[in-house]
């Protein structure tokens, strides 16, 4: 009886997706916008006014609007510190917010007298009549008037700034993250939406593979405010420049803050999910099984996916030993990678067999062992029949091979793997000698 070609009767099956197709979504890149306490109605004063002067008063403002008067900052002229402490004390407060939820917080009170009385210190100009607009949540409006300024005073580094907030509430972050880059360095009290803006406009131009604005967008992001979303946008775009370990070194920071910001576990799992294809990319196996145990525990639901990336792994290592010819050693990665991952042993056990029947000397022995340990656990594993009538036809035991290739050949049909099932019946007219 003519012998059944191992190489000539199994086909080198097609891996799963290439290594990070699941890190392709960041984890909750962005941060909540923060919004200063403000002012609602300034107060009155009957004490009398000591001459001109500036006082700076610091009010905290609770969540729910009540506040208390720490004192004075700073005061040009003491004799009107009396007037402007019975002002703040009279005068009423919005609470700061972050997203949408109110924050306790400092308000900086500024007052400035004159032989008339006082008055807030509000800026008349062009400029300060567009930063107004903008915190009166008027963004639209804001941002038509600060266009026009800048048609007419392009070099205006404040007024790219105050486009830059305008933009940013309007959710169009790459035409913020260019405003706030031509407005040079930023106000303390802006860094917060400047940095959300360069760390959404990162993301963007990842898509858009733009590897290069994309990971220089989300440095300034860190840099303005490093945190879990903004490491996070960092580690995903230098992922998406194929910068590896360097993403996988950003993720960790984005990981080591996730549990003192209080991040939720669905997005921490996510997040693992990406620093888990990051030390893959990078060959880090033990760190990405360490991540990997977590982000499974953190969210069960995304696990298959994790399962994906590791599985994908082992099978490129295979690749590279199947075009080495290192096919006995291809096998044992194919058995290792099914401890590692048992939601897919069955798989990856029937792709050890193939593995070991390729070559001038298969191993019918340990090929047929592991088609045995693929089908206790799926039954209906159509590569680990083949592989197991493969091994049993380069043995001559003619019979036991046409009853697995048989299987074989239901199984195939039935997952509807013609591919397969056309290799399983021309080996099955080799073994039966047609």
């Amino acid at each position: 009886m003519q012998r059944t070609s191992p190489v000539a009767a199994l086909c080198v099956l097609s891996l799963l997706s290439p290594i990070g197709a699941a890190a392709a979504q960041p984890a909750d890149a962005t941060t909540n916008y923060y919004v200063a306490p403000k002012l609602i109605k300034r107060g009155d004063s009957t004490s009398p006014v000591g001459g001109p002067g500036s006082v700076l008063v610091k009010v905290l403002v609770n969540k729910d609007g009540t506040f208390k008067v720490q004192g004075i900052i700073s005061s040009t002229n003491h004799g009107d510190d009396k007037a402007a402490l019975e002002i703040a004390n009279s005068s009423t407060y919005r609470p700061a917010r972050k997203g949408t939820k109110v924050q306790t917080a400092f308000y900086d009170f500024r007052l400035k007298f004159n032989a008339a009385g006082a008055s807030t210190s509000d800026d008349t100009s062009e400029l300060g009549q567009i930063e107004r607009m903008i915190r009166a949540g008027n963004f639209s409006g804001a941002k038509t008037k600060v266009d026009a300024y800048l048609q007419a005073h392009p070099g205006d580094a404040k007024a790219q700034v105050d486009l830059g907030l305008a933009d940013a509430f309007l959710n169009d972050f790459e035409g913020a993250a260019a405003a706030f880059d031509k407005g040079g360095t930023i106000p303390q009290n802006y860094r917060t939406v400047a940095g959300k803006s360069y760390a959404e406009a990162a993301v963007t131009s990842s898509r858009a593979k733009d590897a290069k604005t994309a990971v220089a967008y989300a440095r300034k992001a860190v840099a303005l405010t490093p945190g879990f979303g903004t490491y996070n946008a960092l580690g995903f775009t230098e992922y998406g420049a194929a910068d590896y370990a360097a993403a996988a070194g950003d993720l960790e920071k984005a990981r080591a803050l996730a549990v003192s910001e209080k991040i939720s576990d669905k997005t921490r799992a996510l997040l693992d999910l990406n620093l888990a294809s990051a030390y893959l990319n990078s060959g880090n196996l033990a760190a990405a099984t360490k991540v990997t145990a977590e982000g499974k525990q953190l969210d069960p639901t995304i696990g298959k996916q994790f399962d994906t990336i590791m599985v994908n792994y082992y099978g490129v290592q295979a690749k590279d030993l199947y075009a080495a010819k290192k096919f006995g050693e291809a096998a044992t990665m194919f058995e290792q990678a099914a401890v590692a991952i048992p939601s897919q042993a069955a798989f990856l056990y029937a792709q050890a067999a193939k593995a070991s029947l390729f070559g001038d000397k298969p191993d019918n022995i340990k090929a047929k062992a592991d088609a045995d340990k693929a089908l206790a656990l799926d039954p209906g594993n159509a590569l680990a029949y083949y592989a197991a009538g493969v091994s049993m036809a380069n043995q001559n035991k003619s019979k036991d091979a046409l009853d697995y290739l048989k299987k074989a050949d239901d199984a195939a049909k039935k997952d509807g793997d013609t591919d397969l099932a056309t290799q399983v019946e021309a080996a099955i007219k080799r073994v039966g000698g047609k």
